[in-house]
């Protein structure tokens, strides 16, 4: 199995070490990989993003912001 088919398979990042997985970005120059799962209607449930390189820190840092958005959102419409 080469470095790629690794990381485009939900299953294979799920049982690869962590380490592994970074090792196999690096070797392929990817700050990023996010796997989606969907349902049949195409909605996303769930998803799995690995961050790796220089971006990383940028990549969390907007992961958060959205995060603030849509907790304020919820906190809104609860009131």
């Amino acid at each position: 199995m080469t470095v790629l088919q690794r990381l485009t398979s939900l299953e294979e990042i799920g049982q690869s070490p962590v380490a592994q997985v970074l090792q196999d970005m690096g070797a392929l120059g990817a700050n990023q990989v996010a796997i989606t799962v969907r349902d049949d209607s195409d909605t996303v449930l769930g998803g799995l993003v690995c961050l790796h390189g220089p971006s990383a820190q940028r990549y969390m840092q907007a992961i958060d912001a959205v995060t603030r958005e849509i907790e304020t959102e919820e906190q809104d419409r609860e009131q």
